[in-house]
């Protein structure tokens, strides 16, 4: 231990540590072994006497009575060899802090393998032995590179520091986890791998969220399922299905409707008004449908619209009246289906296709006197009579055979029998066609139809819309107008639309112009009813029936439907509803 206590002392003028001035020429090798300052061979080559070399003979350089083998300056340390029973081992002198410190990593009798140098020497558990490449030459070193601090030092020793405290650690922007003598990096949330090396996407990051999602939606199908199958049930009870179902009409779902109309797709809107959109559709069978779907404003007044449109079409049984096909009940405001007409409007026929079927005479007498049938069967025979409410052009269609259909019966009024008229929450209808007694008073009467069939008879004889105007010098008069004057003034053949093929249709064609003059009378009282207006129309159809020649129609291929107009010559004939009456539906 005086050795150790000896050598200590020495450190202090370890010449990393020290400045001076050196003799000029001092001699620096004992042998092959170089003396670096502070040490020296003479005193006046030295730090001090405390640093001054002996050199015994050329192999042999000492320091006191111990044997010095050789000095490095690089890591600060002395290879020297001890007196005495230790003569013959190599140690290390290493400086540390200004100081040295005698390494003897070997207890005696003991050599390296036997017993765990580390624990014999070196100071504390963090600390290894190692080979210093001399034989019987050691060094202690800190264990590893996460520990730092002096082997030697047995109060101290080395210590684990922190590499975490490099933000540079996890490249892969994992998380740092400090460990004895090292760390760790956690790859991120999804990620595995060493997160020192590489972090790649886990497949359960993928594969988890997928099962949960499908898990989540198919339970929420599920819920959607179970919900909307009670709210069709729902709907189907509180719209009167119990009830529909045992009456002739065919229960559509509202599956079928969607699939027929490829979910109301805007290439099957066949039209569209105030109560809602009209869609072309095919069921099973080919048979091709009109699918009524309402708006989903005012949901309480389009339902009561509904049951009254219902409770109106399911009555009426007659071929110049668009039937009832079906309904659908599962809607909160049901669907009606009606059967498709194929030839569109009335309306677009006189004002906005150059119609083939208009050019003739005797077919636009023909579709006015097969309008006024239906509506008179409307009048006179439906239980209770049935107001349409709004007859015009667009309202009346034309099927694969050009015969007419009336159509839309969502302003129609059931009559009771002790009343022949209604009084109007509001006034309902369209400009032009809507009875001025009506607009007036509030009052609607099956002669309201009247009127507004007058107003058609004039559409077909002059194809002039009922709002527009003929502009005389210095006015303009509204063609309704001037069509009753020039009739009264026998000069209505100024403004009709076609030419007479003899004298006698002609003669006809006046007939039917003063019919559309007593309909559109200003006073309700005086206009004929659809009866009288339906067996004239028909009479006149037969009479220029007699008094021409047939004629060849091979562009349209539409033939008078005499046979239908002449089972009416003298009176209307009411036929049985199939559907009966509804009064006890809703």
């Amino acid at each position: 231990m005086k050795m150790v206590h000896w050598l200590l002392t020495l450190a202090v003028a370890w010449w990393l540590r020290q400045g001076g001035a050196q003799k000029a020429l001092c001699s620096r090798w004992c042998g092959n072994m170089e003396v670096p300052f502070p040490f020296g061979l003479e005193i006046d080559c030295a730090r001090s006497k405390d640093f001054l070399l002996n050199c015994a003979s050329a192999d042999r350089l000492l320091l006191g009575n111990i044997t010095v083998y050789k000095i490095e300056v690089y890591n600060s340390t002395m290879e020297i060899g001890l007196p005495g029973e230790y003569s013959d081992a190599r140690h290390l002198v290493r400086e540390h802090d200004g100081c040295f410190e005698l390494v003897d990593c070997r207890e005696q009798d003991l050599r390296r393998g036997q017993v765990e140098p580390v624990k014999l020497c070196c100071a504390g558990e963090n600390t290894k032995c190692e080979d210093f490449g001399e034989e019987r030459a050691y060094i202690c070193l800190c264990k590893d590179d996460g520990y730092e601090g002096n082997p030697y030092d047995r109060t101290q020793g080395c210590t684990d520091f922190n590499e975490c405290e490099n933000p540079n650690r996890c490249p892969y922007n994992g998380k740092c986890k400090n460990t004895p003598g090292n760390y760790t990096c956690h790859c991120p949330f999804g990620m595995w791998g060493d997160g020192k090396v590489t972090c790649q996407i886990s497949v359960w990051i993928v594969l988890v969220p997928a099962i949960i999602l499908a898990f989540f939606t198919a339970v929420g199908a599920l819920v959607l399922y179970m919900w909307r199958r009670r709210s069709k049930e729902k709907n189907f009870k509180r719209n009167g299905g119990e009830l529909l179902k045992h009456h002739r009409v065919q229960i559509f779902t509202e599956a079928e409707l969607i699939k027929a109309t490829n979910n109301y797709d805007n290439s099957n809107k066949l039209g569209e008004g105030g109560f809602g959109s009209v869609y072309r559709g095919r069921v099973v069978g080919d048979t091709i449908i009109a699918v009524k779907k309402p708006k989903d404003l005012h949901k309480s007044l389009m339902k009561m619209d509904f049951q009254h449109e219902l409770q109106i079409v399911m009555q009426i049984n007659h071929k110049n009246v668009v039937k009832l096909h079906g309904i659908c009940l599962e809607t909160r405001i049901p669907l009606l289906v009606y059967e498709y007409i194929s030839n569109g409007t009335l309306f677009q026929h006189i004002h906005q296709n150059a119609s083939n079927i208009l050019r003739s005479w005797k077919n636009r007498l023909r579709i006015a006197a097969e309008t006024a049938l239906a509506l008179d069967y409307m009048h006179s025979c439906a239980e209770p009579p049935i107001i349409h409410g709004d007859i015009k052009s667009v309202n009346i269609l034309l099927d694969h055979n050009y015969s007419a259909k009336v159509s839309d019966f969502g302003t129609s009024v059931l009559i009771s029998p002790e009343h022949s008229n209604m009084v109007a929450t509001k006034i309902q209808g369209t400009l032009g066609y809507i009875d001025p007694e009506y607009l007036t008073t509030g009052i609607i009467t099956i002669k309201s139809d009247v009127y507004s069939f007058g107003v058609v008879l004039v559409e077909l004889l002059t194809r002039k819309k009922p709002t527009s105007f003929i502009t005389r010098p210095g006015e303009s008069i509204n063609i309704i107008h001037y069509f009753v004057s020039s009739v009264k003034d026998k000069t209505f053949s100024d403004i009709i639309n076609f030419e007479a093929t003899s004298e006698d249709e002609m003669e006809r064609i006046g007939m039917v112009a003063e019919i559309a003059v007593k309909c559109l009378d200003q006073t309700r009282a005086k206009r004929p009813t659809m009866r009288e207006v339906a067996e004239q129309l028909t009479r006149i159809n037969q009479e220029l029936d007699s008094l021409t020649v047939e004629e060849n129609n091979e562009e349209t291929n539409c033939e008078v439907d005499e046979e239908s107009l002449a089972s009416h010559s003298t009176s209307v004939i009411c036929e049985t509803s199939q559907h009966g009456t509804s009064s006890s539906l809703f």
